[in-house]
């Protein structure tokens, strides 16, 4: 016994907007969010970018901190080089995967026609 159906998503038969950018793509083009495989790569590119900043930004208040008010001896300075070090990749990390959080959750639509109904946000419900 065969059947003939199939599982269809609902949608217009050519595709769906990306929700940022708004070209129609295929559904299987589009993540959960509906968003294309090149606003991901962007998304992706400025949540690195400005990782690497919030990064750098730690590290420097780190070292100031140490510099100021730990007053490092010449005995531990590969000690406090290394901790400057790893504070700069864990700030990277961190806050790649914040900024990348917030572009995607919080950016909301950037093609006004991507999501019919969409007024962009609301004042008081965020």
């Amino acid at each position: 016994m065969s059947t003939s159906k199939e599982f269809r998503l609902a949608g217009p038969e050519d595709g769906l907007p990306c929700t940022n950018c708004g070209v129609v793509r295929s559904r299987a083009d589009l993540d959960r969010l509906l968003w294309c495989a090149g606003c991901l790569q962007a998304g992706r590119d400025r949540a690195l970018r400005l990782g690497w900043g919030i990064g750098v930004g730690v590290a420097l208040v780190a070292a100031l901190w140490i510099w100021v008010f730990a007053e490092p001896t010449r005995l531990v300075w590969g000690g406090w080089a290394a901790c400057l070090v790893a504070l700069l990749w864990l700030g990277a990390r961190f806050g790649r995967e914040i900024v990348y959080g917030v572009y995607r959750a919080w950016g909301g639509p950037k093609a006004p026609d991507a999501l019919p109904g969409w007024e962009g946000p609301q004042p008081g419900l965020r």
